[in-house]
């Protein structure tokens, strides 16, 4: 899925630059995905091609992952931990200002 999602964003962004700073058409930005298509898919149609990555690739996504998934749950915690310290500061502020009483005319100054 996040393969599909690379892929997909690579092309995208390729095409943008092609188009907008190479300045090339429609029809040469097609011929130009040609090899990079060709070189993505060829492996797969060779017999026995890439079938002996599979095992080597999941362990490299299982641990992305796994690395991950500790981050995420450490930068949960901590933004958690930042939404309750604002709060308890903003209760403390919110009471201090309601015991102030307000300035009538003449004070606070010549």
């Amino acid at each position: 899925m996040y393969l599909a999602a690379a892929l997909t964003s690579s092309f995208f962004f390729t095409a943008l630059y092609l188009a907008e700073v190479a300045g090339y058409s429609g029809y040469q930005i097609a011929l130009a995905f040609v090899p990079m298509t060709a070189l993505m898919t060829a492996p797969r149609c060779w017999p026995g091609g890439a079938a002996g990555q599979g095992r080597i690739v999941q362990e490299v996504i299982h641990a992305a992952y796994s690395a991950f998934y500790c981050g995420l749950h450490a930068a949960l915690f901590v933004a958690a931990a930042l939404v309750l310290a604002a709060g308890v500061f903003t209760l403390i502020a919110a009471r201090k200002r309601r015991d102030v009483r307000p300035c009538r005319a003449g004070c606070g100054g010549a």
